[in-house]
């Protein structure tokens, strides 16, 4: 089976795309498929669409419906090949913007499946399009389990609270220093580290300046995926301050599964991995966010139970494996019925 995977982003290894497919394209590889990776922060739409004619797919795989819906269509129509579409998130959290235009709309009707991480990410696009509902199908982001048999040493001092985010307005970044601050008053040991590339400028010199005038606080870029275990490692609390969130965050799952706290949002994307106060907290309010944070930093027996459950449901519902195992299903079920037309 040729899989051809036609993303938005791919070229910067860290961002949620890019993290996703990179995934999915090594897994779907294990299984057998023949998969090739299209971007377009790549190759321009009409080199995109000959490189993909060159490949010579049995079916295309788009994520990002909005940004990679007219190059997908426009292969479709061409070679009467199958399509789907895995609805990353920000589809349907565009500013308020949420409404499909025309184009769209008809693309993710004439879809052979369209994916979503959680069952409330598909109600929220039937609300907007209801026509889609036998189309629809529910694939849990999934994550790389590392073991725990790595003899790791945490100080409690510092204590830290680990970031890891693009550098973009969405991301709400800034929340988080008003309320660990209040906490630094009291407990001097908290650190704040922030990690991730910059996606939005005029955003990233305001959380530079955040950083600079919070002395516990400290931004160290872009980092590497294989530099990210040690970090994660090394945190004692994973935070997630998003306004919204398409489904399940890598970060928040990558956290989980290497058995850290979460501490995070009280928001639709976020609530489909986290059940407060059970595998991670949630928080609507700088109050909320200093009363678990607090709880987290003065009690290591429920760390380490709040990790232990988020880690267990990561292993039990997002395994890589069997994300990748779900998709090739998909795959050929969309194709098995294409030879029956």
């Amino acid at each position: 089976m040729r899989v051809a995977i036609i993303t938005p982003f791919y070229l910067q290894a860290t961002r949620g795309n890019a993290v996703t497919v990179r995934r999915i394209e090594r897994y779907l590889r294990k299984l057998g498929c023949i998969t090739e990776v299209f971007s377009l922060d790549i190759l321009t739409s009409a080199a995109l669409k000959e490189a993909v004619r060159s490949f010579s797919p049995d079916i295309l795989h788009a994520f990002h419906a909005v940004r990679t819906g007219d190059v997908v269509a426009q292969i479709s129509d061409d070679w009467q090949l199958p399509y789907l579409i895995t609805i990353t998130g920000t589809e349907l959290y565009r500013g308020g913007e949420t409404d499909f235009t025309e184009a769209e709309s008809v693309l993710l009707k004439n879809a052979a499946a369209l994916v979503v991480f959680h069952e409330v990410i598909g109600k929220k696009l039937l609300v907007e399009l209801p026509a889609v509902i036998q189309l629809l199908k529910v694939i849990p982001q999934g994550v790389e389990i590392p073991g725990l048999n790595v003899p790791v040493s945490l100080p409690e001092i510092p204590f830290t609270f680990f970031l890891p985010s693009g550098i973009r307005p969405v991301k709400n970044i800034l929340y988080c220093f008003r309320p660990l601050e209040l906490l630094w008053r009291r407990y001097p040991q908290i650190r704040l580290v922030l990690a991730g590339p910059v996606l939005d400028a005029s955003y990233a010199e305001k959380v530079v300046e955040a950083v600079v005038t919070h002395p516990f606080s400290s931004w160290i870029g872009e980092i590497t995926n294989s530099a990210m275990p040690s970090l994660y490692r090394s945190a004692h609390v994973v935070l997630n301050t998003s306004l919204s969130e398409g489904g399940m965050a890598n970060s928040i799952l990558e956290g989980m599964a290497y058995n850290k706290p979460v501490l995070v949002s009280n928001i639709e994307g976020n609530r489909s991995i986290v059940a407060d106060a059970v595998n991670g907290y949630l928080f609507s309010s700088e109050m909320e966010f200093i009363d678990k944070a607090e709880r987290l930093l003065l009690d290591m027996a429920l760390r380490k139970r709040i990790a232990a459950a988020g880690r267990e449901y990561v292993m039990e519902n997002c395994s890589a494996g069997k994300e990748a195992t779900s998709y090739h299903d998909l795959y050929n079920d969309i194709l098995g019925k294409n030879r029956e037309v």
